[in-house]
């Protein structure tokens, strides 16, 4: 008898070898690529066909009685029973499972502890190197939380979740080339739009378009105060004291050169600040002033695009005094409209360097 499949061997001087020569055959034939049709079959089939192998199950009756984990194969009309060793491995066709014996006991063969691709109900490729098919999937917690981690190697790679409809991309959410959290969408999987997107440092979000614009989002939004490399919020004040002539016209305050709040977004040749995107803007100015030889009324007010706009306030001062105004105007802005401070006085005044300021920021 062979060691492994303990086939019969022909005895010197046997009769009848040929019988010998066929069981081993049979049993050859049935072990060899081994495939059972079942393993929880517990009663022989009632009309069995010449070949089919079965794995007995337990408590099982009738000619499978006996211990369990046997291979039963039916030949020449009869159940052969054979007892396995370990190392070997049977296909199981009822369960589409393959199975290898161990410790006296058939069990699931392992995968591998890396397998390179591994598909389930469908096939894995070198891209999708784990690949599902199914209605559903479950991640499931092992007695707290659990996280669905992905991750990137650089900023500039991406780790996120795409939605597709057959197989073209419809919406994507995560990091797409930044470290900003986006949400992205797109007609054809080729044009994408992004619809929202969150700052990784401030946590301010971003949404397309405005809140008015038609399917806007109608509630707070959030402006970027950086434009171009411009920031919005701005505060200037006279470098030195200036004196303003007589004059029935407006007069804009030039000057305003020291920084208290410093913005790419304000000229300091012209004194204006240059709105860096359309928006509202709070503007607030303030002067100290001194009175020449005579009385004098002075009038202040922001002017935007050289025309005043806003709130006006007026001040009269005898001759010889020192006072002060101050306003503040609400006023919306165009992307690079001009705004700056005018006076208005019938006498000559001096504005006094320091005390006379111009500061604003969009809402």
């Amino acid at each position: 008898m062979t060691p492994n499949l303990r086939l019969q061997t022909v005895a010197a001087g046997q009769a009848q070898k040929h019988v010998t020569v066929n069981e081993a055959l049979a049993s050859l034939d049935a072990l060899a690529q081994l495939s059972a049709i079942s393993r929880t079959l517990a009663a022989p089939p009632a009309n069995p066909a010449e070949g089919d192998c079965y794995i007995v199950p337990p408590d099982s009756t009738g000619a499978f009685a006996g211990p369990a984990g046997r291979i039963a194969v039916f030949d020449a009309g009869a159940w052969r029973f054979h007892e396995p060793r370990d190392g070997w491995r049977c296909y199981v066709a009822a369960e589409q499972t393959l199975l290898v014996q161990l410790a006296g006991a058939w069990r699931p063969a392992a995968l591998p502890l890396s397998p390179a691709q591994l598909g389930v109900n469908t096939e894995a490729d070198a891209t999708n190197r784990l690949a599902l098919k199914s209605p559903a999937s479950l991640f499931d917690n092992a007695g707290a939380g659990h996280q669905l981690k992905i991750n990137k190697a650089t900023a500039g790679d991406t780790a996120a979740v795409l939605l597709q409809t057959g197989y073209d991309g419809r919406a994507e959410f995560g990091l797409a080339g930044d470290d900003k959290f986006r949400l992205k969408v797109s007609a054809d999987g080729a044009s994408w739009a992004n619809a929202l997107t969150f700052d990784q440092t401030t946590g301010l979000g971003q949404v397309a378009g405005a809140p008015t614009a038609a399917n806007g989002i109608a509630s707070k939004q959030y402006v970027d105060t950086t434009v171009a490399g411009r920031a919005a919020p701005f505060d200037y004040a006279l470098a030195a004291d200036q004196a303003i002539a007589a004059s029935a016209a407006w007069t804009p305050i030039v000057g305003f050169s020291a920084a208290r709040i410093a913005s790419a977004a304000f000229d300091t040749t012209g004194s204006v600040f240059v709105a860096p995107a359309a928006g509202v803007y709070v503007f607030m100015a303030q002067i100290r002033f001194t009175t020449g030889g005579a009385a004098a009324t002075i009038t202040i007010a922001c002017h935007k695009n050289g025309a005043p706009a806003g709130n006006w306030v007026s001040q009269s001062a005898p001759a010889g005094a020192q006072s002060g105004l101050s306003v503040i105007s609400l006023l919306a802005l165009a992307a690079g409209d001009a705004v700056g401070l005018a006076v208005n006085t019938p006498a000559g005044i001096t504005l006094n360097l320091g005390f006379t300021a111009l500061s604003g920021y969009r809402l």
